[in-house]
């Protein structure tokens, strides 16, 4: 009896065992699907910077998860596509937006992948007056989609003027 009890447990490590092996083969990913997968999300923020610029809400979004989580610096967090079309159509309808970003860095795994962003932004008012200069880093999670387009899923950023207010131009 106590023979027994030696031996499930060693069977049961060695079933697991087999079951993880078995586990990375069917999920496993290559270099080259990495490599396109990160190029992808590069990419992405180019044509985000350039749906910024242009002040074009629907294409900015079109990269954005419908249930997004995002957290504006010292601000709540919001949740949800409508939340963030509203909070960027007000400064979309208030300036006119000149960013630049930078993508710093791209980790994935499997279907999520997590970016490291720097930015920087010139922000005129449309009725006039100095237009604000700023920069931050952001932090985004994408979530790729079934048809392998990448849905930013969590968003969260720094506005380096808010921290160093010296750095104001």
């Amino acid at each position: 009896m106590k023979r027994i009890f030696k031996i499930i447990p060693l069977v049961f490590l060695c079933c697991f065992t087999v079951g993880c092996q078995r586990g990375e083969e069917v999920v496993g990913e290559t270099a080259a699907d990495v490599e396109t997968d990160i190029q992808a999300i590069k990419e992405g923020y180019t044509e985000l910077e350039a749906a910024s610029n242009a002040a074009d809400i629907d294409k900015y979004l079109s990269s954005i998860a419908d249930d997004i989580l995002f957290i504006p610096p010292n601000e709540p967090a919001y949740v949800g596509k409508e939340a963030f079309r509203s909070y960027f159509q007000q400064i979309f309808d208030k300036f006119t937006v000149q960013e630049k970003y930078i993508v710093e860095g791209v980790k994935v795994s499997g279907d999520l992948a997590v970016a490291h962003v720097t930015y920087s932004g010139i922000y005129t008012p449309k009725d006039g007056g100095d237009s604000i200069k700023t920069n931050g880093n952001g932090i985004t999670v994408g979530k790729k989609q079934p048809d392998g387009a990448w849905k930013i899923i969590y968003m969260i950023w720094s506005n380096e003027r808010l921290i160093y207010p010296e750095q104001a131009e």
